[in-house]
């Protein structure tokens, strides 16, 4: 997917940025897409939009609504054995548009893998943001993984790593979601300007001031019980059957699990499953839980994390993970490191709601130093940056500068 976004930071200025990722924000709401949306939705009284897609004819969210305008659909992309060729027939389709397009644009931004050829342009400023290490990623592939689905999961990764490796090295600037996820790729960028930007949350949507009871009844869930909520799209990766075995020993904790399919062998009167669940579902959902269970052994900076949160939602999560760099143990969440942990944990919360209570206030207060507000605020000022720097690395100025530069990233 082509995301492209023409900024009006002032009246009489306009910036024109390329936005590059893989997926419709509307039907794929992962963390890379959460970051672009969230960027278009808090510049949008700034910002003339124009969206491209791959898939889909019309994007449309908060009123507002573009046509299509690019398209480029993968050939075989859902037969496995095409899988690892899908990112570079983007890349490649995606650098001959940006090529034929250069001109017309002040500043290209590059998410992760999408768009790595990209970067190779040098008569535009790029932006990369780094939202994890593809190569780390696969190294904490769980052994639940059939061979052959591991042999294709390791070429994807691989592919998707040699990708973000040449972005590192060859874009105007880089960001990354978090200092581990910097600190995997700190060698390759030689000096160059390298920024963490942390993900952010919106924290008037995401909000812990929900009834409970109502929201359960809509649900055809009890009011009474303890929830723990876990959200992911891979139950195998998100450490699913984990959290269902963890919750399964306690004795007044349910698990309503959102994003995985119905799975008969999971489900019983403790496991709820919700499918086709809305962002105002979510949210809802989120507000009636009390914890987080998020057994996943990487993540380069969880959105899931933020948005539990945002909702007074406290999570417990492996120590390894890159969230943990914003967490306070046993404050705001709990930080463990074997999956006996997790149950004992909830098992400790169960017996002290007081406990739980303290942590669920910290979470809120926590989640409201991340907004998405300031992370917006720190994608524009980098962008800025570039396209300053990029002109007087080229002894030109394609248009007058846009505005001084400054403030913390």
């Amino acid at each position: 997917m082509l995301l492209l976004i023409k900024l009006n930071v002032e009246k009489t200025q306009r910036m024109k940025i390329l936005e590059i990722v893989s997926r419709n924000p509307s039907e794929n709401p992962g963390g890379v897409e959460s970051v672009a949306d969230t960027i278009r939705r808090k510049l949008m009284g700034k910002v003339e939009l124009h969206f491209t897609f791959m898939e889909k004819d019309v994007y449309e969210s908060n009123s507002v609504r573009t046509r299509r305008d690019q398209t480029f659909r993968i050939p075989f992309k859902d037969v496995p054995i095409c899988r690892p060729l899908n990112k570079s027939i983007f890349n490649i389709w995606v650098l001959f548009y940006a090529l034929k397009h250069r001109k017309e644009y002040d500043l290209i931004h590059i998410n992760g893998d999408a768009g790595g050829l990209v970067s190779f342009i040098k008569s535009v400023p790029t932006v990369l943001t780094l939202h994890g290490n593809s190569l780390s990623s696969f190294l904490h592939v769980r052994r639940e993984y059939s061979v052959a689905k591991r042999i294709l999961l390791l070429m994807v990764h691989l592919e998707a790593f040699i990708l973000e490796s040449l972005a590192v090295r060859n874009t105007t600037y880089a960001t990354a979601v978090s200092d581990a996820v910097k600190d995997s790729f700190k060698g390759q960028r030689k000096g160059k300007p390298f920024y963490v930007i942390y993900n952010g949350v919106d924290i008037d949507t995401f909000k812990p001031w929900g009834d409970k009871e109502s929201i359960c009844r809509s649900f055809g869930l009890n009011p009474r019980r303890i929830y723990a909520i876990w959200v992911g799209n891979d139950p195998i990766r998100k450490g699913l059957y984990t959290a269902v075995e963890s919750v399964s020993r306690t004795d007044h904790v349910d698990l309503i699990v959102v994003g995985a399919k119905r799975n008969p062998h999971l489900e019983s009167e403790r496991v709820h499953f919700i499918e086709n669940v809305s962002s105002v579902s979510l949210v809802s959902l989120y507000q009636m839980s009390d914890i987080l269970i998020f057994p996943t052994l990487y993540e380069g900076f969880s959105v899931t994390v933020l948005e539990a949160l945002s909702c007074s939602c406290v999570p417990i999560v492996y120590r390894q993970i890159s969230s943990s760099e914003i967490l306070d143990d046993k404050v705001d969440s709990y930080l463990v490191e074997s999956p006996e942990d997790f149950y004992l944990i909830l098992r400790m919360l169960e017996k002290n709601p007081e406990t739980l209570a303290r942590a669920r206030l910290a979470a809120r207060q926590k989640a409201e130093r991340f907004s998405a507000d300031s992370m917006a605020n720190a994608y524009e000022d980098i962008f800025l940056k570039s396209i300053e720097s990029h002109n007087r690395e080229h002894s030109r100025d394609r248009r007058p500068r846009l505005k001084s530069l400054n403030g913390r990233f």
